[in-house]
């Protein structure tokens, strides 16, 4: 078992067990869409299945990454696994960003001829339960980031109300091309493109931010000074450098203490302070302190 799924379970269950939900809602949904798009001849519900496929394949992505970043540090690794999870990130959306753009370049293409048979019931029925299914997912996964308090549980939610967002755009154009729009269509396939290359732009920045070691937003580092600074034998803090790593936070700082104070002492309030830090701060996991005397 992985160390976020350690973690007390809450009503949602584990934290595995929320991506799994969340991948196999993904997957279903994609087969149904896929699978209808072919038969049916709906090549808009087809892009609209590719868009299900990426939510799926980052839940998956996700879900190798917390179990990879939660692996034992080693003499290789010494500050853990936690990046594992960033560069499946990128390799995941790199491969969903090429199929975007293809469904991107599929819709300018197909602007050369219309289809007048227009949508089946059975496609618009499939739509229709897209639009209620993602947005199940996406409540599911933001009740679930809340209950863990997770960044990742939250942003993987969000890609789920992003596809609600295309299948409601399918739904629109499909209902417009049975009362005659027939190019709605056409230009509904390069807006859930456009959707989808979206998502995997702030797959890349999320993952950008992580392989390059993000520091943590400033309220968050002030909280942390707030506590340290409690402490009544420091003086002050010369240094603070915080960092994400994956779910976890890693600290370094440095304190100023009084002169008077023995090396022996010292360490304690060192002790003492570290903590203080897990304690109160949520999520820390590894905390380094070196203090200086004035």
């Amino acid at each position: 078992m992985t160390v976020l799924a350690a973690q007390q379970s809450t009503t949602t269950g584990s934290y595995e067990h929320v991506i799994w939900i969340s991948f196999w809602g993904n997957l279903g949904l994609a087969i149904l869409k896929i699978g209808t798009g072919i038969l049916g001849y709906s090549t808009l519900l087809f892009a609209d299945g590719l868009h299900s496929s990426a939510n799926a394949t980052i839940s998956i992505v996700l879900l190798i990454g917390v179990i990879a970043g939660a692996r034992p540090k080693d003499i290789k690794h010494p500050y853990g696994h936690h990046k594992a999870q960033y560069i499946l990130s990128c390799t995941a959306g790199l491969i969903i960003l090429i199929a975007a753009c293809y469904l991107f370049m599929l819709g300018i293409r197909s602007m050369r001829w219309i289809d007048t048979t227009g949508p089946n019931i059975i496609v618009l029925l499939v739509v229709i339960v897209s639009i209620f299914g993602n947005e199940l997912l996406f409540r599911y996964g933001t009740y679930a980031s809340r209950e863990f308090d997770s960044g990742l549980l939250q942003s993987n939610a969000w890609n789920n109300r992003l596809n609600t967002f295309s299948s409601v755009v399918v739904l629109t154009s499909l209902l417009g091309a049975m009362v005659g729009f027939w190019r709605l269509e056409q230009l509904a396939i390069m807006i859930v493109a456009v959707i989808i290359i979206w998502t995997c732009m702030r797959i890349f920045q999320s993952a950008f931010e992580g392989l390059m070691s993000k520091a943590l937003p400033a309220e968050m580092t002030d909280k942390i000074k707030r506590i340290v600074e409690s402490v009544k034998e420091v003086k002050a803090i010369s240094t603070i450098k915080t960092q994400l790593a994956g779910e976890k936070i890693h600290l370094d700082l440095v304190v100023v203490m009084d002169g008077t104070i023995t090396t022996a002492n010292a360490k304690i309030i060192v002790n003492k302070i570290r903590k203080k830090l897990l304690q109160e701060v949520k999520k820390v996991e590894q905390v380094r302190i070196g203090f200086e005397s004035v």
